[in-house]
């Protein structure tokens, strides 16, 4: 993943009730204490778009252009 590629979150694409969300990865979250990969989203619908920006762990997250 990098910046600018269009996300969902994983657990979305499972469960057909809730609402798939999409957001572009707009920056990536370095540290050297987080031992999985984190990006900052920006989502374009959903709940979490009224947010600027959101800490999302990769594993939570899939590429659209992976779905099924």
């Amino acid at each position: 993943m990098s910046i600018g590629d269009l996300v969902t979150w994983r657990h979305a694409t499972k469960e057909n009730s809730i609402e798939v969300e999409y957001g572009v990865i707009v920056e990536r979250f370095d540290s050297r204490t987080a031992k999985e990969k984190h990006h900052w989203v920006s989502f374009i619908n959903g709940k979490d778009s009224h947010k600027r920006r959101i800490l999302c762990k990769e594993s939570h997250l899939i590429l659209v252009r992976d779905m099924e």
